[in-house]
């Protein structure tokens, strides 16, 4: 894809390359490890202000559109960012628990 800049677009043609990625059937992919990259470390998005984002929506703006080939690539990424963190979330749950039972045990024992 070729270079954007978020502060100069055509609207028009934003929003047809919008539509048109929505309704995609395209074949292109990209690998789980891809997935599983982006679900670990999240997606950025331009800074400040991004013009796509407002006039195309924020699940379907350049950003999302020029990382996953079809929306169900992107839905399958928000999925999987979800899970990770949910699993991340018990990881520290479980690492503060754990920290809490070892502490009353060695307290136990002085």
């Amino acid at each position: 894809m070729k270079p954007f800049n978020p502060m100069i677009i055509d609207i028009k043609k934003d929003a047809k390359e919008a539509e048109e990625w929505e309704n995609s059937d395209s074949e292109e992919s990209i690998s789980m490890d891809e997935i599983v990259h982006m679900a670990k470390n999240g997606v950025s998005f331009c800074e400040d202000y991004c013009a796509s984002r407002e006039y195309t929506g924020e699940n379907r703006c350049y950003c999302i559109r020029s990382r996953f080939p079809t929306p169900s690539h992107y839905e399958l990424y928000l999925l999987a960012r979800d899970q990770f963190k949910k699993y991340l979330a018990l990881g520290m749950l479980a690492m503060a628990v754990d920290e809490t039972v070892l502490g009353e045990k060695d307290d136990d024992k002085a």
